[in-house]
This record gives structure tokens, C-alpha cells and sequence, in this order.
């Protein structure tokens, strides 16, 4: 086993762990400031009141509720990156210490070893046949360990490795997944918005505008500003109000 080539290994993937670790902290974070402020911004937008034109407030909020419900959307996608993503880089993270601990032990045992094997051949070349035997005992003793370490941190590097392969590929595949939920969710909440805006005429308003304030103008005077009483009809609504919409 080549403890250098391993070590390196495991620093390397100790190093990738820490980046991941860091991108999606600030991924998440700027996420969570998104979702915060967009918050603050399209609750503020809710509370405009077009008291001359109901339908502008209309508009108004049914832009603030879609844009609010998406929002709940990008909540999912940071608390999965808090949840899911980031303690899989931690957890990677403590695997690889934990290997280096193993390959540490392992060098540590070598040492051992190597050092009563000295100790062996001092003990032969003073003709010591019981110290000899002993410390020939001690060494076989100190090679099994060292095999089953061998064993054990082969072993481990090659699961760390096939973990950390699956790990990041998976926790890519949640993350884009993530991703598409939120867009899927703002290319159907927002396809709705528009439709029903799009349906919204503000301008229908215009007569009762100019009665409010006194306009000295009449309805025909009114299609200079775009109100044309012809290309409006008569439609009743949910709740059997008379409602005026473009044809």
C-alpha cells in the first residue's frame, strides 16, 4: 500500500469536499436573500390600492400572490441545499479524515515494526537467542496488524471512492431537480398570471374616471385615449356582476 499516493488522494478529495461545502453555502444563502427580499418587495406590491382602477389592484395582487407562491418554490430548493447537499460534503469530508487516520495508523504500526526489526538483528549479533525470540514474536505479532490495516484501509479507500462518486453525482441530480421544480413552477404560476391579466381591461374604467372628476368628455372623445365603447361588451362574472371586457 503507498500511503504518500493515498494521503494525497485523500487530501485532494478533502480539498474538492470543502469547495462543494462552500459553493452551496452560498448558493443557499444567496437564495434565502432572494426569497427575503423578493418577499419583502411583493408583499409591499399587494398592499397598492388603485381606487380609481380596481382592475390595476387586481393586477397588483395577482402578481404579488403568484409571485409569493413561486417564492415557496426557491424556499424548497435552499432548504434541500441545507438539508441534503451540504451535510453530504460534510459527511465526505469526515470519511476522508477518518481513512487518513487509518493510513496514519498504518505508517505509525511500519514504524514499529521496522524499529524491533533493528532491535531483532542488535539482539542476533550479541548471540541474545531469547531476547532474539522474543522480539521475532513481537514482529509477527506487529505484521498481523499491520496486514489487517493494510486490508482495512485498501478496503476503505476503495468504498470512500465509490461513495464519493455516487454521493456527488446524486447530489448534483437532487440539486437540478430542485432547479427544474422551481422553473416548472414559474413557467406554469406565471403562464397563469398572464393569462389573467392579459383578460383584465383597466381601460374599461375610463367613463367612470372622467364622471368622478367632472371630464367635459364623451365616450366618443374618450377613443382618442383609447376607450372605444364598440369593442366592448357585456359579460356577467362569478358573481352575476356586470363586468365590461374587449371583445
Amino acid at each position: 500500500m503507498n500511503t504518500t499516493v493515498m494521503n494525497n488522494k485523500l487530501d485532494k478529495e478533502m480539498n474538492k469536499s470543502k469547495k462543494l461545502k462552500s459553493i452551496f453555502e452560498k448558493i443557499s444563502k444567496a437564495e434565502s436573500n432572494l426569497y427575503d427580499i423578493r418577499h419583502k418587495f411583493f408583499n409591499t406590491l399587494s398592499l397598492i390600492k388603485e381606487t380609481d382602477n380596481p382592475d390595476l389592484s387586481s393586477i397588483y395582487t395577482e402578481i404579488a400572490t403568484t409571485m409569493i407562491s413561486l417564492e415557496e418554490k426557491r424556499k424548497e430548493l435552499f432548504i434541500l441545499i441545507d438539508s441534503k447537499i451540504i451535510p453530504s460534503t460534510v459527511n465526505l469530508l469526515n470519511s476522508a479524515k477518518e481513512l487518513k487516520k487509518g493510513v496514519s495508523n498504518y505508517v505509525s504500526l511500519k514504524k514499529e515494526n521496522d524499529k524491533k526489526e533493528k532491535e531483532r538483528q542488535k539482539a542476533a549479533s550479541n548471540n541474545d537467542k531469547d531476547r532474539d525470540q522474543l522480539i521475532q514474536q513481537e514482529i509477527q505479532s506487529g505484521q498481523d496488524q499491520l496486514n489487517n490495516e493494510q486490508v482495512s484501509n485498501e478496503d476503505g479507500v476503495l468504498s470512500f471512492e465509490k461513495e464519493r462518486i455516487m454521493n456527488n453525482k446524486y447530489l448534483m441530480l437532487h440539486y437540478i431537480h430542485s432547479e427544474l421544480a422551481l422553473h416548472a413552477s414559474a413557467v406554469e404560476l406565471l403562464s397563469k398570471a398572464y393569462t389573467k391579466i392579459f383578460n383584465l381591461f383597466p381601460i374599461s374604467h375610463l367613463p367612470e374616471f372622467v364622471k368622478e372628476y367632472d371630464l367635459n368628455l364623451n365616450n366618443n372623445e374618450l377613443a382618442n385615449f383609447g376607450y372605444d365603447k364598440k369593442n366592448l361588451k357585456r359579460k356577467f362574472n362569478k358573481n352575476h356582476k356586470i363586468i365590461e371586457i374587449l371583445e
